[in-house]
């Protein structure tokens, strides 16, 4: 009888073993999902992003990134334009380039607006690269003469800059970033996975090809 008892609890402990399991993949399943339907909805252009390369690309790749984040200056400065180079040009590849900022600084807050406003009506190449190399310029006052005159003599950027449509972007990408389980800056978004942190190039590149 004891016996019979201790088979009895074995066989119904087995049960709730393959039960339990059973349940934990299936949340675990469910979770992937979720987050590869976070992904995906990422990967599509927002009216403020930067983007370079050709819109009809085989791959996209997101890049969360800021200024004054130095493996994001590590990235623009080693990686960058091998990549542009290597697959960028070759229209293998775009690239989607989303500021992140978690300050309430006006003159942060201003100097993102600006490359981003720039972007909408030409290049945001030179912004780029001053701020990139000599992030601390915007917050001289000759850097807020730079966006006086860029309100001054353009129109369309000066209804970009002065609207609250860009900081509300910078919001949302704060939020899209937390989405992804991520806090580290840069952070790679390429194909249907996510990359937290820097990767030099060589790494950068086998994971690209991996999803051509």
């Amino acid at each position: 009888m004891h016996t019979k008892s201790y088979h009895k609890l074995v066989i119904v402990s087995i049960v709730l073993i393959v039960i339990g399991a059973s349940g934990y993949f299936i949340v675990q399943k469910h979770n992937k999902k979720q987050l590869d339907n976070k992904v995906q909805a990422i990967l599509v252009e927002k009216d403020f992003d930067i983007v370079v390369g050709d819109k009809n690309a085989e791959l996209t790749v997101v890049l969360y990134y800021g200024y004054n984040c130095f493996y994001c200056k590590k990235f623009f400065e080693k990686g960058y334009d091998q990549l542009n180079d290597e697959f960028i040009k070759s229209k293998k590849v775009k690239i989607i380039l989303r500021l992140i900022t978690t300050s309430r600084n006006l003159q942060i807050e201003n100097a993102l607006k600006s490359i981003i406003c720039v972007n909408k009506v030409g290049s945001f190449e030179y912004l780029h690269d001053l701020l990139l190399y000599n992030y601390s310029v915007i917050f001289s006052p000759e850097f807020q003469e730079i966006i006086d005159v860029f309100i001054e003599k353009d129109l369309a950027f000066a209804e970009c800059f002065l609207e609250d449509d860009v900081l509300e972007y910078l919001q949302n990408n704060y939020n899209d970033l937390k989405k992804l389980g991520s806090k580290s800056l840069p952070t790679f978004v390429i194909g249907n996975k996510t990359y937290l942190g820097y990767n030099d190039y060589e790494t950068l590149k086998q994971i690209i090809a991996k999803h051509l």
